[in-house]
């Protein structure tokens, strides 16, 4: 059997490609959610966190069940094949994954609520530090001298702003405390996602109907409850403008859990952590610049922390891979070597 190097090469160039063209999606749907969503919650009074995450929920999942129907008719000729099965709503594994990542895109309306974009960065930038935590309790991994420095500075980065963000730009002490529930909540639903994909061999786009399905059914009793949705179609403001970013942030929302759950699968949740870090950096300077905001020296020397803490945090776990990969090379080829001797 001979090994065509231009095959592999070819291949390596279309993953390289899809996986940018994946990060490059994300960053520029999620940027574009983000900023969807802060005019939404500005422009409510009252909390109705739930009663978005709902809505985006129920169109992402009959955006995915008219695909999936078109699909049918035509043969799989237009758009990608989906199914949902009764067992998918009532399976553990797809239950667990839905709720994080219904709780992460919950308290990050809220979080919005009580925090300017430019200060999103720094808000989420402990996502990381969970993954991390999250990391050596559940998967019992070592954490090392270096991954630790790495951790010091994206907590230093995130002291920095928050004192800089509360002093001199009047942050509320909630904010903070709901950057940090959002940035745990995202750290677990990209690794539950990536698990629950694995352990049930489905594409990305059929966990995200599925996640997005089992959301509608966990957040309707929620909604009614609290009064969110009454209080969503009685609103005293520009009905039109309303519903027009709402659909528009629904659009954005299904894109993103796809692009997202596309992009662990490409790589790994690490990766996406990491690609969901850098993407906030360009949110923080398209948000100052837009805002015409003046920031210190101080507030933007915490953001240089984060970023550089991440960026270590990267150089450290990419050098880790190569080692362990490598490590298993050769103990393949020595197992390969001595079944050859036999």
């Amino acid at each position: 059997m001979t090994w065509n190097k231009s095959s592999s090469y070819k291949k390596m160039d279309t993953c390289s490609f899809k996986i940018a063209a994946a990060i490059f999606s994300y960053w520029t749907v999620s940027t574009g959610m983000v900023f969807v969503n802060k005019q939404l919650v500005q422009l409510t009074p009252k909390d109705l966190s739930l009663f978005i995450v709902w809505f985006q929920c129920v169109f992402g999942a009959l955006c995915l069940y008219l695909i999936s129907q078109l699909s049918r008719n035509w043969n799989g000729n237009i758009g990608p094949s989906l199914y949902l099965h009764k067992h998918h709503l009532i399976q553990r594994d797809m239950i667990i994954s839905s709720i994080t990542f219904i709780s992460a895109l919950t308290f990050n309306s809220v979080l919005l609520k009580y925090i300017s974009i430019s200060f999103y960065q720094i808000a989420r930038s402990l996502t990381i530090i969970f993954v991390i935590v999250l990391s050596a309790i559940v998967l019992q991994q070592k954490v090392g001298l270096r991954v630790l420095l790495a951790c010091v500075l994206i907590i230093l980065g995130f002291y920095i702003g928050v004192h800089e963000e509360i002093q001199q730009y009047g942050l509320q002490v909630v904010g903070v405390f709901y950057g940090g529930v959002t940035s745990f909540f995202s750290a677990l639903s990209s690794t539950v996602c990536k698990k629950c994909q694995k352990e049930n061999s489905v594409s990305s786009l059929q966990l995200t109907y599925i996640v997005f399905t089992i959301g509608c059914i966990i957040l309707t009793p929620l909604v009614l409850v609290t009064s969110q949705l009454e209080s969503a179609l009685y609103l005293q403001v520009d009905q039109t403008y309303f519903w027009c970013l709402l659909f528009l942030s629904g659009l954005c929302c299904l894109l993103v859990g796809w692009i997202s759950t596309l992009q662990i699968t490409l790589t790994s949740p690490l990766t996406y952590i990491i690609s969901t870090n850098s993407k906030s950096v360009i949110q923080t300077l398209l948000a100052v610049f837009w805002n015409k905001e003046a920031k210190n020296l101080f507030w933007w020397l915490g953001n240089v922390f984060v970023l550089s803490g991440i960026v270590l945090y990267a150089i450290f776990n990419h050098k880790e891979s190569q080692k362990s990969d490598k490590e298993r090379f050769i103990q393949k080829t020595n197992c390969s070597g001595i079944e050859k001797k036999r």
